[in-house]
């Protein structure tokens, strides 16, 4: 399947969660929020976990770091989107991301990564 369908299948299937999928980070994150492998927050480049409604390699995580990430057009205008205060104009800042993702799990929605559901060398 298309990268975009696998992508919004994450979200349609985690819709009925306890805590909808808010955010999903294509890059890393920071760990650990239900995949018990650690007792302090460390980085985490690729999913432990498998969603069990679609089969894909998934992870709830405290953080996506900044890198390619999708969240609703809607959600993420609801939030204020990123806080550009946290950086200067045109300056890049690791914190964007981590507030950003504070902010979606604040209003009781998930925040995961995923591995980049692209495979370049395969033409859609």
């Amino acid at each position: 399947g298309g990268w975009l369908r696998r992508s919004l299948g994450l979200f349609g299937s985690q819709a009925a969660a306890r805590r909808p999928l808010g955010l999903l980070g294509f890059s890393e994150g920071v760990c650990c929020v239900e995949c018990p492998t650690a007792t302090h927050p460390h980085e985490v480049t690729r999913p432990r976990c498998v969603e069990p409604g679609t089969a894909e390699p998934a992870e709830a995580v405290a953080c996506a770091t900044m890198g390619p990430m999708m969240l609703a057009r809607g959600l993420f205008l609801a939030l204020g989107g990123f806080n550009e205060s946290l950086s200067a104009r045109g300056a890049p800042s690791t914190l964007l991301d981590c507030e950003l993702s504070a902010r979606v799990w604040l209003a009781g929605r998930a925040v995961f990564i995923a591995p980049p559901l692209v495979n370049p060398s395969a033409a859609e």
